[in-house]
């Protein structure tokens, strides 16, 4: 969360986002007829959260952040893209035009082309504590895996 806060307040986006957003709608098993409507929101903390999003006039960014990244951030903003256009909290944005950004600070270039693939822009950004991050990893954890890009 450190290094999704430092670039939104990096690119200016700080003020117009929020972090950790829970998004879509509570499982219909956890409501029942004992809950009071204004407890519904309760229930969110069973939903999916996204690490960022930035709410702008015209669109809404999603972002997912990874140090250093494995499979998962790109089908899980696909995820929070649907979680989100179905959750009646954002109702007021569900017009807009939804972006996502795969944010990373170690760049894993099978990653970087599937997100191109998928329409996410990925993005490499190097939060401030990364140098000391890298000291406490392995070697071979500092980089993403050796992978010949040639059919990709």
């Amino acid at each position: 969360m450190l290094m999704v806060s430092e670039y939104l307040a990096k690119t200016g986006l700080f003020s117009k986002s929020a972090t950790r957003v829970r998004v879509g709608n509570p499982h219909p098993e956890l409501i029942n007829a004992d809950i009071a409507p204004g407890d519904m929101d309760i229930l969110r903390v069973y939903s999916r959260w996204c690490d960022a999003i930035v709410f702008d006039d015209n669109e809404v960014t999603l972002i997912e952040a990874k140090i250093k990244p494995n499979l998962g951030p790109l089908e899980a903003l696909q995820v929070y893209s649907r979680l989100f256009l179905a959750d009646p909290h954002y109702k007021e944005h569900h017009h807009k035009k939804i972006s996502k950004v795969f944010l990373y600070a170690i760049e894993d270039p099978v990653l970087t082309i599937l997100a191109r693939e998928m329409n996410i822009k990925p993005v490499l950004f190097e939060p401030s504590f990364l140098k000391e991050y890298k000291k406490i990893l392995r070697p071979r954890e500092g980089r993403a895996s050796l992978t010949d890009l040639t059919g990709l």
